[in-house]
């Protein structure tokens, strides 16, 4: 197994354990969830604090620049939560990544 492998399974398994234990990769559906050590996906409330701003700023300079519904692409999206706030902001989002186990969360939470 080469390491581009070896980290497509990691990815996944974590991806998988995420799921498992309630996370939901929406910044307005997301719940608390333990899982998580030390990550802003720990509390609803921090991670509005620590990612909403961040989300918001990339997503101001995306729409100064390209035309609503423009086409963008998200690549190492991992659960998809940035791809759905450029979809919810109007964008046709691609998403990419590495781990199938996260595209799957990815396309449960865009759906």
């Amino acid at each position: 197994m080469n390491a581009t492998q070896q980290e497509q399974q990691h990815f996944d398994q974590l991806s998988s354990e995420r799921e498992k234990n309630g996370f939901i990769p929406d910044l307005d559906q997301m719940k608390d969830c333990d899982f998580f050590y030390l990550s802003p996906f720990r509390r609803k409330a921090l991670a509005n604090l620590a990612l909403r701003r961040s989300t918001n700023f990339l997503i101001g300079k995306l729409t100064s620049v390209l035309p609503k519904g423009a086409k963008v692409l998200d690549l190492g999206c991992g659960s998809g939560w940035f791809s759905l706030e450029l979809a919810k902001a109007g964008f046709h989002v691609t998403s990419l990544d590495l781990s199938a186990a996260s595209i799957t969360i990815a396309r449960k939470a865009l759906q």
